[in-house]
Parts: C-alpha cells; structure tokens; sequence
C-alpha cells in the first residue's frame, strides 16, 4: 500500500526545476510513477539516468539519489537506496546572505499601530528555509516578540510581507543573531498584534502552509542547482 503519496525529481536535464509525480505502485524502494500535469518534462527524462527524488518520510522531507528507467502508457520508475539518504529535514534550510528588513510589532501600543508607523531596520539573512529565518541585529530582540519582515531571495517566491516570532536571540561579537519562525495564515488571525493591523497587511494571509510546501520546493531546486554547479550549500 503506497504511503508516499506524490513526490518530485530533479534531474540535470531540467536544472533547478522540480517535476511533480505521483507514486501509484509501490515495491519497497521501487516506485512506479504518473506525471501530474504536463507529462512531458517526465517522458523526457533519460532512462538509467541518476536524479534526486524529494519525498516525505514520518512528516519530514528526504531526499534521495534514485535511479530513473522510462515505462510504457507514460509511466516510469525510481529505485532508490535508503542508504543514498542525502538530507532530512522538515524544512531545507538554505545558506545565504540576502538584505533583509524588519520591525517588532509595539503590543502596548496595538492600536496605534500602523505599517507606516513602525521602525523598520535593515540587516542580511545568514541562512534560510519555509520555516523560519537566522539573521543578525544591531539590537537584541526578545523571544516571543512578533516581527514583520520583508525579502527576496532569487528563485525563491517569498510574498513580499511576512510575519513571524522570535524564538532566540543570542549575542554574536557586536551583533546579535536571530532567530525567527514564521507564521502562515492559520495563526495569523489568532495573533491580535496581526489581526489589528487591518487592510494594510492582508498579504500575510498569502502564506499559508501551501505556499510554505511551495516555497520548501524551490529551496530545495535552488541548493540543487549550486550543488550541480560545484558550489558549496
């Protein structure tokens, strides 16, 4: 009985792009598979060919190097090795430097509030995933603070607005460095701080956990993407 359910390859023959399937038949590390959408990208794959297969295993994604063989009716196979395991992680954490701005939401004084109004500080990013942020700050911040944040990051389709909570701050020489877990649309109107910003700030509610997957997806493609080019990740 099949427990994966769909999964994604990466292939040298499509760089940095992720091709969505489905797994039908399940032997083992044997899977049969189905193209959701567009089959062509998966009919066009080279048979004998390595790829990286990116799946769920007891609520994390793994990822694994399998080896891919064409079938007829437009189906394929991937047989991979528990042993070829190359990451776990609920979310891929990516290592980059990006600038960064964001603010701490003032809850003594919620109702006065306004995007406009708060102070905004720019800083970079040390590493990044779907899940949350490390960035340094000039000032320490208070775990459970909540923030507002804004970046980009080439490749990776982070709404323009994000907000989260500081899970830990810790003094790095002559900054502080952070930690900050976002937050999606189901907690975002549980968070009065949030709730009471009105209008202004609906976009938050564009990152929800789908788009958190989404966004877990073209982290994913991107670190695949330097590793094929040599680069370190």
């Amino acid at each position: 009985m099949n427990q994966i359910g769909t999964i994604q390859l990466f292939s040298d023959q499509f760089p940095a792009e992720a091709i969505p399937v489905r797994v039908i038949e399940q032997h083992g590390q044997l899977l049969v598979l189905e193209a959701i959408g567009d089959s062509m990208r998966l009919q066009s794959l080279v048979s004998n060919r390595s790829v990286v297969a990116i799946m769920s295993e007891d609520g994390d994604a793994v990822s694994y190097t399998a080896t891919f063989k064409r079938m007829s009716g437009g189906l394929a196979t991937i047989k991979y090795d528990k042993s070829n395991l190359l990451t776990r992680r609920h979310f891929e954490r990516l290592d980059t430097k990006a600038e960064l701005r964001f603010a701490s939401i003032p809850t003594n004084q919620i109702n006065q509030s306004r995007l406009s109004r708060l102070r905004w500080m720019k800083t970079e990013t040390r590493d990044i995933s779907a899940g949350g942020v490390l960035f340094t700050s000039e000032t320490e911040l208070t775990a459970g603070n909540t923030l507002l944040l804004s970046l980009s990051i080439a490749d990776v389709s982070f709404p323009s607005l994000l907000a989260g909570e500081v899970k830990h701050c810790r003094a790095d020489e002559d900054e502080f460095l952070v930690g900050m877990r976002f937050m999606t649309n189901e907690e975002y109107t549980q968070r009065r701080s949030l709730a009471l910003l009105g209008q202004s700030v609906d976009i938050l509610k564009k990152f929800n956990t789908q788009k958190q997957a989404s966004i877990n997806t073209d982290i994913v493609a991107k670190k695949y993407d330097k590793h094929r080019n040599g680069e370190l990740v």
